[in-house]
């Protein structure tokens, strides 16, 4: 920890908020500490959401609105912790809106 990944989302538009799934199938090892930033250009990254203690269910989509929107074509995602202190974690699926 901390792990991060970049996606491209190949336009810029305004994120208000992150859905998402955590793996179902392995339990421990999800986010606890998140951080999402969006950038237009790879090099001045805003957040728009640091969740410190992000739900670890696993049974059902996790709706985080973003406190401060943003426009970006990039997504950074940065875990920090996860639930279960391991040296990695997973998210299933993750969709802006």
């Amino acid at each position: 920890m901390p792990q991060w990944l970049i996606i491209d989302m190949k336009k810029s538009f305004p994120v208000r908020g992150i859905r998402l799934w955590n793996r179902q199938d392995d339990h421990g090892s999800e986010p606890k500490n998140i951080v999402f930033e969006v950038s237009d250009d790879m090099s001045n990254w805003k957040v728009i959401l640091d969740e410190p203690e992000m739900s670890n269910a696993w049974d059902h989509e996790l709706d985080l609105p973003a406190t401060n929107p943003q426009r970006g074509r990039y997504l950074r995602v940065t875990i920090k912790t996860n639930w279960g202190n391991s040296d990695w974690s997973y998210i299933a699926e993750i969709t802006l809106y």
